[in-house]
């Protein structure tokens, strides 16, 4: 439709490819046991992949319905891929690291209404979705081989994956603006409905620390330590709000809001027994001045 409609699209993509080489953090002392335990640590010491895979998208539209009316859509979207990206490094295993992915969509629609030469009604739709799991790449228990305080090789399980945290909010806000004389006034409310997983193990399957390649040999770790994990929330929130403006003189402003919120903590959790939150509440205002500039001047 010509002088109705605009729209844009943009991609940007990146690729990256790096092999990543293992090396021994430490000499091996030439005893007995801790030879035995380098030699048994070879096959650990070989190169892996790696690489970084981005690709952005944007798009937008924006369309005169009427005169009085106009739609706008804006989408981004993100998706990332790490392959081998989330613990590498020179002394960490392939079995130490997995892959890292990020998934982000953002899609939002305004609506722009002028009801009259006084008074103009905006409203606003928004979905995000944002996922970012990790990935493992041993089923094994983590084990950190040092020598002389220096780490030779990590090798099993990193004590942070498997995880992920996953994200979806929806957002309505609307407003009606309206003018009279020297007052501006302005009301409306903003929901948002928000669902947050989150997984995070710390240490959930275990890791061994041996303080030497001697004491791997002998399979007599210096320390363990192995937790246990908690999962995230829903909680929607709820936000109207009055904001009125007036004119005092030429060139200041005197604004007054205020709001009332009233926010939700987690309505469930994993854990056995855990207690629900209670609901709170908050009410709020504020006063401003200030001096404006008559652009008419």
């Amino acid at each position: 439709m010509k002088n109705k409609a605009f729209f844009f699209f943009d991609y940007d993509g990146q690729r990256d490819n790096e092999p990543i080489t293992v090396i021994p953090g430490a000499a091996a002392p030439p005893d007995a046991l801790s030879q035995q335990a380098f030699q048994s640590l070879q096959k650990y010491f070989v190169a892996y992949p790696g690489s970084l895979n981005n690709d952005v998208y944007l798009g937008k539209v924006d369309l005169f319905l009427t005169a009085a009316q106009r739609l706008s859509v804006r989408f981004n979207a993100n998706r990332f891929t790490g392959v081998n990206y989330e613990n590498s490094g020179s002394t960490s295993a392939v079995g130490h690291t997995g892959n890292s992915s990020v998934t982000t969509d953002n899609i939002s629609a305004t609506h722009t209404f002028v009801l009259s030469g006084r008074s103009v009604l905006d409203s606003r739709l928004t979905y995000t979705r944002d996922n970012e799991p990790g990935q493992t790449n041993s089923a094994y228990p983590e084990a950190v081989i040092r020598q002389l305080g220096s780490t030779v090789i990590n090798i099993g399980r990193n004590n942070f994956s498997p995880r992920y945290t996953n994200a979806r909010t929806i957002q309505w806000a609307d407003s009606l603006s309206y003018v009279r004389g020297r007052h501006t006034m302005k009301a409306g409310l903003d929901i948002n409905f928000q669902h947050i997983e989150n997984f995070f193990p710390g240490n959930f399957s275990g890791s061994y620390t041996f303080n030497s390649l001697a004491d791997f040999a002998s399979n007599r770790p210096f320390s363990f330590i192995q937790a246990f994990f908690r999962r995230g929330n829903r909680r929607p929130a709820f936000h109207p709000e009055c904001q009125r403006v007036r004119l005092l003189r030429p060139g200041f402003l005197a604004r007054l809001r205020e709001a009332h919120v009233e926010l939700w903590p987690p309505l469930r959790s994993v854990r056995p027994g855990q207690p629900r939150g209670q609901k709170s509440r908050r009410r709020s205002g504020s006063g401003q001045s200030g001096y404006q500039p008559d652009s008419d001047r």
